[in-house]
């Protein structure tokens, strides 16, 4: 079982939840250094990924309009190992350890792929918090 994934925002041009038009706002795919600019430090690449949920090595996004809350998804879902946190590596090289907010972030391993993925998690500050960290509006 794969452990750790990498964010579609970076490097998969084929990422259509990335570029889904969210209230007219597209958000920005990282190709090359130059597109992270100054939003490095806020931008992470890896994460630790449920084991459920990794169905390939992109871990999937699909970035909720915090102006509209209740329509907040996690479409891939990120690990919980570490007491109910994830652990996340930024593009400008920081780690960080995320606690979760929300239980239903917080999904039990059961080790056998079978987990739902893209569920609507309404009014998701977990939600949120990954959109704000996978990419920034173009």
């Amino acid at each position: 079982m794969r452990s750790v994934a990498m964010s579609v925002a970076v490097a998969d041009p084929g990422n259509p939840w990335l570029n889904y038009k969210i209230s007219s706002l597209r958000y920005r795919l990282f190709m090359k250094m130059s597109d992270f600019a100054s939003s490095g430090s806020k931008i992470f690449v890896f994460l630790d990924a449920h084991p459920d949920s990794t169905k390939n090595s992109a871990f999937g996004v699909w970035m909720s309009d915090p102006s509209h809350p209740d329509n907040a998804y996690i479409f891939d879902v990120p690990a919980s190992y570490h007491n109910g946190a994830c652990g996340y590596s930024f593009m400008d090289g920081h780690c960080e350890t995320h606690r979760w907010r929300d239980a239903r972030t917080i999904v039990p391993t059961c080790y056998d792929g079978l987990i739902p993925l893209g569920v609507t998690n309404p009014r998701s500050v977990d939600a949120l918090w990954i959109t704000e960290h996978a990419s920034i509006l173009n």
